[in-house]
């Protein structure tokens, strides 16, 4: 299957919703898209600190859905071999049917109790008093205006795009080094203490909104890029040479070969025709 940037999933299946409903299915979605190569079942279960029995059903979950390809061991490939059909996902679903609302309801209540889980276990291990770099934590009833909720809005909107940024920095897995998140964002924040699995950035929007979440979806990576690595970034998308791009911007050949490394590292890509496609493809979403 070829590999595109992203997929829209459908709540008006009940396997979507019993594969997408399990935080730890996407943990795995996640890892494997996260090594940015194809993985046999014992990496996964290594980064995810979990059996293989229960890795391989999560795997096989995520093959129904389209969202995994597994190629069959063949030749001197001795394992069969995992990877991701797309680098984000979507989920919709239909707002005039009972049944697809409460789905999507019951997937959201799902990951706000993971996420409480996770938060009473960090609360409970931070009793011992041990005093962290920083933790802040603001639980106060108030009145707003609708000046205020608007400014609260942009707020978050910015915070929303620092994340994101922050989760595109690193897309790939070196198996040799913990992937445990360390920190859990959900407004408020604390350090995590256990082992944390990362999630996808998952989006759950009616069918009407579709279409502009994947518009962001698509902008997403190269958000994560500062305004001089945008700069680059679309230069090398246009097949200018590094020396062409150094004289633009007057540096020396070294820094954007330095600037393009992080480029690539960033938005997951290896080579200029995947830079391109990413480039474009976000150029096109931007202007529909």
């Amino acid at each position: 299957m070829r590999r595109s940037q992203h997929a829209v999933l459908n709540l008006e299946s009940p396997q979507v919703v019993e594969t997408i409903s399990e935080p730890f299915n996407c943990s795995v979605w996640e890892i494997v898209r996260r090594f940015g190569r194809p993985v046999i079942l014992a990496e996964v279960a290594v980064v995810s600190h979990s059996t293989p029995i229960v890795v391989q059903a999560a795997l096989e979950r995520l093959e129904k859905l389209g969202l995994i390809t597994r190629t069959p061991a063949r030749g001197v490939r001795k394992l069969p071999t995992y990877k991701t059909n797309c680098d984000a996902f979507v989920v919709s679903f239909n707002s005039e049917r009972s049944s697809e609302r409460e789905a999507a309801s019951a997937i959201k209540k799902r990951f706000t109790e993971h996420i409480r889980q996770i938060m009473a276990a960090t609360q409970a291990k931070d009793s011992t008093g041990h005093s962290e770099p920083w933790s802040s934590t603001t639980c106060v009833p108030i009145q707003l205006t609708a000046t205020d909720i608007a400014e609260l809005s942009r707020i978050i909107n910015v915070f929303n795009e620092c994340i994101d940024r922050i989760r595109e920095r690193s897309t790939k897995i070196d198996a040799s080094e913990s992937q445990d998140c360390n920190y859990l964002v959900n407004i408020e924040v604390h350090p995590t203490r256990a082992a944390v699995l990362p999630l996808p950035a998952m989006h759950i929007v009616p069918n009407h909104e579709v279409a502009d979440t994947v518009t962001k979806v698509l902008s997403a990576p190269m958000n994560a890029l500062s305004p001089r690595e945008r700069e680059v970034a679309i230069e090398l998308a246009r097949g200018r040479s590094r020396p062409e791009i150094a004289s633009q911007f007057g540096v020396s050949v070294n820094t954007i070969a330095t600037i393009g490394k992080r480029i690539y590292a960033k938005l997951g890509v290896n080579r200029r025709a995947e830079l391109a496609a990413r480039v474009n493809s976000t150029a096109s979403s931007s202007a529909e």
